[in-house]
């Protein structure tokens, strides 16, 4: 008996191994948004996002969005350079980055960056600038390595303590630390340098591994290349040029080392990073050899590199830094980033471009063995056998070669070429040619092309023919019926352009026409009848039809191009239809197949979905899953792109370009949810970030359209992630809002309202981890009662009473104190410049003054003219125009620059803006500035300095002063400044009830600390 054949363009190629494509890469660029294909290193932080360090800046990425961070010219919280060299998350949720140009860390809840190019402590200054090679953390620290030299820094604090800026190898050359590659164990942290390990465990003594024979007695090669910690046990070390991976074990300080077997024929292999990929294999990638796996017990290796013929390879030879993490391999490489699910879906993909057929759309049919016979546009025939992956070509003559349907039955196949009907034996594979032996009509109507080839039960033929008609044939009695548009009793619906075909148990032909038309045909009586029209809406169509199946059910199944599926029920004749609005990834469909347990496969312009008519769910199969493309359909009028089950229950389908098998017992969709963040709300043009200290969030009844964004991150199937969100109280039901992830609210409701999230990508079920957060939306004051309005209004007539009062009497205070800054300023001042002139001019007047005289008005002088100075000071502290810190750091420059540079000193004024507007009252002005001021005089007069530096920042309340110079400092237990400058200087720091430090060594400079607290 014959067995229906399948309509199944695909490109044919040698279905071997070497068409395989088994490992399947995303691929994330410039295109898509970063700020660089040279990505350098990866870091997943503890939110679940994923930070791309390239070299034009920093990159956050969700599976979909990817948010770009780099240096903004003239803003000082952007990113300190855009080059990074390495990532880190500490516990407080803050990203350490790396740069060519500094260190800067992002606050998470402001989305600023504080950045350090150079920290100067007295006798030593740690400089960023030169670059940042890797940070990690030990012994509750942060530990940051430059180019040679490792820093320290706690984490409640940003004070830096350089541990060594000294290294060198034991021929006593410098070494410098490899960029992103350092471990951290239990007991130590190594860093990678040129010249080997260096490790410490103490936190203060660092140990250097080198290749000598009593330390690394074995290695090739003396480059090194990477460093990997499998725990605490085992090290793994590579270098340059070596094909393989050295073990060390710090327990017995025992080294060894496992070549590559089965590695690809270039040499020297250059292992750039490594990562576990599971217990007995690690993956890694190298410097120009692309990504291998490495089996640590065999020594086998596997390599994946770029194939130009597949854009799901591996895009570069070049990778950075490898990360596994919650299944998915990222990899940072020189053409960007590159992920896969480590878990894909058991799909067998076979590319069709690795072959020398070409681009053809083809048919196929399977034999009694359990072999594909493929018919071709131009080539022939073909025979695929599975289970070997051979592939053997069978030519056919003239226009015979051009196939355009088949059909199996009894190691025989009937086709439809352009050169008329044929057979060809599949045991024998003889060809006939049935031109003499088919009545001359028979002969010219199938000598075009025929889409589908069917047999009834009483052994006639039906072939559609294109474009338009159908034609019934019996090989026995050579009788023929032609079914056309025009026939008035074999009449075809529409044009009669046939578009899919299928034979039921009963004898019953069904027909899908390109107009959107069913037809089906009693093959006993040729009768021909219309299925009423599909249900749809009003301003909707149909499009054509692409597929029907019947099930054991009893039940139609019609896949369309515009509409979607639908279900329609033979017996009660009763349509069900399915759309994008039952969860169906697409509406436009090209065929469908039914397996082994009932479920419905179908092929779309958006993946591949699985229909369960039992639970009534569809689940979506596309690229995150592991197929090549995500579009299964052709838009040739003639070949749809199918679906097709083999005995073997495995199930065939196509792209233009690959051919894709699985067993559909075998899927199973992505175990892990989306990991649900709720970052943020807007509205008023303004986006404002949802703290960890945010409980509630308040609004007043004024506030409208508020949207709520949040992220659900997910690297695996990112395309399935749904969103839904309920306001308690407000919504009656979970809104589905699909993949927009956002929620908003045009006009919320007074009171208190909890807003939840949820989230999947799944067709079944929702994560039952879902996020909330409390909203409280208050209205106007009279909505409190008569009572409650009351009160309000009198509680703000006393304030502003209290006000009034207050302002009339800071106005009063304020004048008195203009008053006399003016009075002091006119009257004393005045009389006290009178003086200073009028010494000057008594100098000057009589040559023959005695001259014991002129020391004495020399005097009277230089004591007006300091008198001047010191009420200038007192008249500006009192000024209620001089309030705020920085109005004294202004004065204060003005005094020192005038003052330090007549002695060659440079200056330096590092005060934070937070600090730069903080008030003081009169009497802390006074004794801040006059205490700065006797500083900086003394740095002019005894510290022979070449750098001073005043610096200021602000913790609460507290105010701490700096005031830092480069000179000889002073001697130990000296405690004169000259004069009683010192004891004024601690005087004034009482009067503003601080604390006043000195810190001095000799020759390596003086530090002055004052601290103070303020309202």
């Amino acid at each position: 008996m014959f067995l229906p054949f399948i309509l199944f363009p695909f490109l044919l190629l040698s279905l071997g191994v070497s068409g395989q494509d088994q490992e399947r890469f995303n691929h994330l660029t410039s295109d898509n948004g970063l700020t660089s294909n040279n990505a350098r290193c990866l870091l997943k932080d503890s939110q679940g996002f994923l930070w791309i360090g390239t070299d034009a800046g920093l990159n956050r990425f969700d599976g979909i969005t990817v948010t770009p961070y780099t240096h903004v010219i003239g803003d000082s919280t952007s990113l300190v350079n855009n080059f990074i060299n390495t990532l880190y998350e500490d516990s407080l949720q803050r990203i350490w980055i790396g740069t060519g140009g500094g260190l800067s860390i992002l606050e998470p809840e402001s989305d600023k960056f504080i950045n350090f190019r150079k920290v100067i402590f007295p006798g030593y200054t740690i400089d960023f600038k030169i670059g940042i090679r890797t940070i990690r953390k030990f012994k509750n620290k942060i530990w940051i390595a430059t180019e040679n030299a490792v820093v320290t820094c706690p984490l409640d604090s940003f004070s830096f303590t350089q541990v060594n800026d000294n290294f060198k190898s034991q021929d006593d050359i410098p070494i410098y630390f490899l960029t992103n590659q350092a471990i951290v164990t239990s007991t130590a942290i190594w860093f990678l340098s040129s010249k080997g390990p260096y490790y410490t465990e103490d936190g203060k003594t660092f140990i250097h591994r080198y290749n000598k024979l009593d330390h690394l007695p074995i290695f090739k090669y003396p480059w090194y290349a990477s460093i990997y910690a499998d725990g605490d046990s085992i090290l793994y070390f590579t270098t340059f040029h070596y094909d393989g991976i050295y073990t060390y074990r710090p327990a017995t300080q025992s080294l060894d080392s496992i070549p590559f077997t089965h590695a690809p024929k270039a040499k020297d292999i250059w292992i750039r990073s490594l990562y576990r990929l599971n217990p007995d294999e690690l993956m890694g990638t190298s410097e120009h050899s692309g990504v291998f796996t490495f089996n640590t017990k065999t020594g086998n290796s596997k390599f994946f590199v770029p194939d130009p013929t597949n854009p799901n390879s591996l895009g570069s030879y070049h990778g950075d830094q490898i990360l596994i993490d919650e299944g998915v391999i990222f990899l940072a490489t020189d053409l960007g980033l590159e992920y896969k699910n480590s878990l894909q879906l058991p799909f067998k993909v076979f590319n069709t471009l690795k072959t020398g057929i070409g681009n053809m759309k083809v048919c196929i049919a399977e034999d009694d063995a359990g072999n594909f016979w493929i018919g071709t546009l131009k080539q022939g025939l073909f025979c695929y056998t599975p289970a070997t992956g051979k592939f053997i070509p069978f030519p056919l003559p003239g226009h015979y070669n051009n196939i355009w349907s088949l059909y199996y039955e009894n190691n025989e196949l009937l086709l439809g070429t352009r050169g008329g009907l044929a057979t060809f034996s599949t045991t024998s594979k003889k060809f006939k040619s049935l031109k003499q032996e088919v009545p001359k009509v028979v002969q010219e109507l199938t000598d075009g092309p025929t889409t589908s080839i069917l047999k009834d039960n009483s052994g006639s033929f039906w072939i559609a023919l294109f474009p338009y008609g159908l034609l019934k044939y019996n090989f026995t009695s050579k009788k023929y019926i032609h079914f056309t548009a025009v026939d008035s009793i074999y009449h075809l619906p529409g044009k009669g352009t046939i578009s899919a075909a299928t034979m039921d148990n009963n004898g019953t032909l069904w027909l899908g026409l390109n107009d959107g038309t069913v037809s089906y045909i009693n093959t006993r009586d040729n009768s021909i009848r219309n299925l009423n029209n599909l249900p749809i809406g009003e301003n909707e169509i149909i499009g054509k039809i692409t597929s029907i199946k019947p099930d054991h059910k009893g039940n139609l199944w019609i896949g369309t191009t515009q509409s979607g599926l639908f279900e329609y029920n033979i017996a009660t004749s009763n349509f069900k239809s399915f759309d994008t609005r039952q969860k169906l990834s697409s509406n436009s469909l090209s065929s469908i197949v039914f397996d082994q347990d009932g479920s419905l496969w179908i092929n779309t312009t958006n993946g591949i979905n699985k229909y369960n008519p039992i639970s009534n769910k569809f689940i979506l199969y596309n690229k995150s899953d592991g197929l090549p493309v995500d579009q299964y359909s052709h838009d040739a009028s003639v070949n749809i792109a199918p679906i097709f089950l083999a005995k073997n229950g495995m199930i065939y389908t196509c792209s233009d370009s690959y051919l894709v098998s699985f067993e559909p017992r075998a899927l199973e969709t992505n175990p892990n949810f989306p990991k649900l963040i709720f970052p943020s709300y807007s509205f008023s043009g303004n986006s404002y970030t949802i703290t960890s200290a945010d409980k509630e969030l308040h609004f007043t009844h004024k506030d409208k359209n508020i949207t709520f964004e949040f992220f659900g991150i997910n690297f695996i199937d990112a395309s399935k992630t749904q969103f839904a969100y309920i306001l308690e109280g407000y919504d009656e039901d979970w809104i589905d809002c699909g993949s927009i992830p956002s929620a908003t609210y045009t006009d919320l409701p007074i009171g208190k309202h909890l807003l939840k999230i949820k989230t999947t990508n799944k067709s079944d079920k929702w994560n039952d981890q879902e996020a909330s957060i409390m909203i409280h939306v208050s209205g106007p004051f009279w909505d409190k009662g008569k009572l409650i309005a009351l009160s309000l209004i009198i509680c703000a007539l006393i304030f502003f009473v209290i006000y009034k009062i207050r302002l009339y009497q800071y106005n009063k205070i304020q004048s008195i104190r203009q008053k006399i800054s003016r009075d002091l300023h006119d009257n004393i001042g005045s009389t006290l410049s009178s003086i200073s002139i009028s010494s000057l001019v008594a100098e000057k007047m009589d040559p023959g003054l005695k001259p014991e005289l002129v020391p004495v008005i020399q005097s009277i002088g230089q004591s007006a003219r300091t008198a001047i100075d010191n009420m200038n000071d007192i008249v500006w502290a009192i000024s209620p125009a001089n309030e705020t810190f920085q109005d004294i750091m202004d004065r204060l420059q003005i005094f020192a620059t005038s003052i330090l540079a007549g002695r060659n000193i440079s200056l330096q004024m590092d005060i934070p803006e937070s600090l730069q507007h903080v008030k003081l009252d009169m009497q802390q002005r006074k004794n801040v500035y006059l205490l700065l001021r006797e500083a900086i005089n003394n740095v002019a007069k005894y510290s022979k300095a070449q750098n001073c530096k005043i610096a200021g920042k602000l913790n609460h309340n507290l105010i701490s002063v700096q005031v830092v110079d480069d000179g000889i400092g002073m001697e130990e237990g000296k405690q004169s400044l000259g004069g009683n400058g010192l004891v004024n200087m601690r005087q004034r720091a009482e009067e503003l009830n601080g604390q006043f430090q000195i810190h001095s060594q000799g020759l390596k400079g003086t530090q002055i600390d004052l601290q103070f607290n303020v309202n």
